[in-house]
Parts: C-alpha cells; sequence; structure tokens
C-alpha cells in the first residue's frame, strides 16, 4: 500500500506588494484597505500569528527523490534555490 502526504506551501507577501502598492491609489492611508495594508506592521503581526498557529515551517523538510535530483540540478546550474515553509499544523 502506497500513501501518499500532500504538503502545502505557505506563500506569504512578497516584494510583488511593494509593486502592487505603487499602481494603488486606494490605501490604509486615504482609508482604504488597498494593497498597503499588506505592508502594515498589523498584517505582518496577523501573519506571524497565523503561522505559528498552522506549524509553518521549513525544518524537517524531507524531499522525496524526484524533488531531491530536481534541487540538486538547479544547484549545479547556479539557479537560486529556497526552501518554501510548509503547513505542518
Amino acid at each position: 500500500m502506497r500513501v501518499s502526504t500532500r504538503i502545502s506551501p505557505s506563500l506569504a507577501p512578497t516584494r510583488e506588494v511593494v509593486r502592487w502598492r505603487k499602481r494603488s491609489s486606494y490605501d490604509v492611508g486615504n482609508g482604504g484597505g488597498g494593497v498597503g495594508w499588506f505592508q502594515s506592521r498589523e498584517f505582518s503581526e496577523a501573519l506571524e500569528m497565523i503561522e505559528r498557529r498552522m506549524g509553518v515551517s521549513s525544518a524537517n523538510l524531507v524531499h522525496n527523490t524526484p524533488k531531491r535530483i530536481m534541487l540538486e540540478v538547479c544547484e549545479v546550474l547556479g539557479y537560486k534555490i529556497e526552501e518554501i515553509p510548509v503547513n505542518t499544523g
């Protein structure tokens, strides 16, 4: 019997939010929620609390054989490799 475990990556907002904010006129500063909220301290604190509750981490992440091969090939080719935290809770 083969057992498959699905993991769910936890993708926190990235630098892309900065680009969106520059293009948005609907922002926290003018009374709106807007994309600027995603750069606020309140949002960061809320996200950290959610991540702790969900057990978001990249610690103890074990890659299967195809993923290990892909990581090795990317490393040899000089691609930047970053671990993506997953929801472990």
